[in-house]
């Protein structure tokens, strides 16, 4: 007997039983599952219930099961991803998804199912699916050329919905902070207790000083001081923002700062001075670097510089500056005269910042000049100096 071909034929017929008992076993529940993904919410809120897939599927149908002593289903709807139709009977529990293209699925949301947490309720909701069918596209089609759907078994996870307590106190962490102009801050808060189920909402008294979004960033937009408020379902708390605007300037140099930027007063060299004992700024870069617009049109016609509600105005070579407030008007004298120096416009910096209200500081060891608004108290005064000291020399 020639025993190395009756082994060859019995290898070659385990192939064949082998290759055939792939393609003809039906499709395993470890090729697929459906998970039911828990989520959480307050007692009188709605909640979003995901159900998420692993394996590739043409079609389903089924009941969405759950605990209706404390949960009101409201919607079924697909997936993202899918091209479904869902059915919506009476009571409102039945899906059906179809015409599903031949698309792998890894952790990919199915349905999303929609439900009310009823007031009053506590504790744990369960929810679960009845399903009545599953179909895979094959990967290849029939001697017909047809990709005829096939049954799959699956298996299915429950999940829930737990109704958390709704927070009794928010502490916003700081209570108050400040930002300089165009910069950013992240407001953080501390809720009680620790697993409340608020969503905590960021809103602004006054978008022009400060905006927030819903994450708690903060982000400076003008000079001034507004409320954030965090607010829960029936609890809220503030914070206090101080948005500051500012420059700084040495006198006979050309750098500058600029809300924290290192920066140029312009490219043509122009720098601060000092004139019959007092000092003389760049009236454009002062002006439009703090939030104002200055239009300058001739030297036969005043300069103006329009900030918030106010308006300066002035002529080269002229003590009288002109300051509106509203429909008010005020004149004002200068000591030193505006000056037309390089191309450029000069004017008294005690003057110019008293009309807008800003706050000025000169050191005289350094000659440093820090222009800003709102109140610059010691300590801020003190940081904005040893940044000047640093870059300006």
């Amino acid at each position: 007997m020639n025993y190395k071909k009756i082994v060859a034929t019995i290898l070659m017929l385990a192939v064949l039983v082998t290759a055939f008992a792939t393609v003809s076993l039906p499709v395993s529940a470890a090729d697929l599952s459906l998970r039911v993904i828990s989520t959480a919410g307050l007692a009188g809120s709605n909640v979003v219930v995901e159900v998420k897939t692993t394996g590739r599927i043409s079609n389903f149908s089924g009941n969405v099961t759950y605990d209706s002593s404390k949960l009101t289903l409201s919607a079924i709807s697909g997936g993202d991803k899918l091209s479904e139709k869902v059915v919506q009977g009476n009571p409102k529990t039945r899906f059906l998804c179809a015409e599903i293209s031949n698309t792998t699925f890894n952790n990919e949301t199915l349905i999303k199912i929609t439900f009310k947490i009823k007031s009053g309720a506590t504790g744990k909701a369960m929810v679960g699916l009845e399903m009545e069918s599953i179909y895979q596209l094959p990967d290849k089609a029939d001697e017909n050329g047809i990709f005829q759907p096939q049954p799959l078994s699956c298996s299915v996870t429950s999940g829930s919905v737990t109704v958390l307590p709704p927070a009794t106190k928010i502490i916003s962490e700081p209570t108050s902070l400040s930002v300089t102009k165009g910069q950013t801050a992240l407001l953080r808060y501390t809720i009680i207790p620790a697993n409340a189920g608020d969503v905590v909402a960021f809103s602004s008294a006054d978008k022009s000083i400060a905006t927030v979004n819903n994450a708690g960033l903060i982000t400076g937009k003008g000079p001034g001081t507004v409320k954030i408020t965090l607010k829960g379902k029936n609890v809220s708390a503030t914070c206090t923002v101080t948005v500051y605007n500012y420059v700084s300037l040495r006198i006979n140099n050309t750098k500058a700062i600029q809300n924290g930027v290192q920066t140029t007063v312009d490219d043509m060299g122009t720098k601060p001075f000092t004139l019959g004992g007092r000092t003389m700024i760049p009236f454009r870069f002062v002006g439009e670097k703090m939030g104002g617009k200055v239009n300058y049109v001739s030297e036969s016609q005043p300069i103006t510089l329009t900030y918030g509600n106010k308006k300066v105005e002035i002529k080269l070579n002229s003590k009288i500056m002109t300051v509106y407030t509203g429909s008010q008007k005020t004149t004002v004298t200068l000591d030193v005269a505006a000056q037309l120096k390089g191309g450029r416009t000069y004017i008294p910096l005690r003057a110019i910042s008293q009309a807008l209200g800003f706050t000025v500081y000169y050191d005289d060891a350094t000659r440093i000049i820090i222009v800003n608004t709102p109140t610059m108290g010691k300590t801020l005064r003190e940081e904005r100096l040893k940044e000047a000291k640093a870059y300006i020399k």
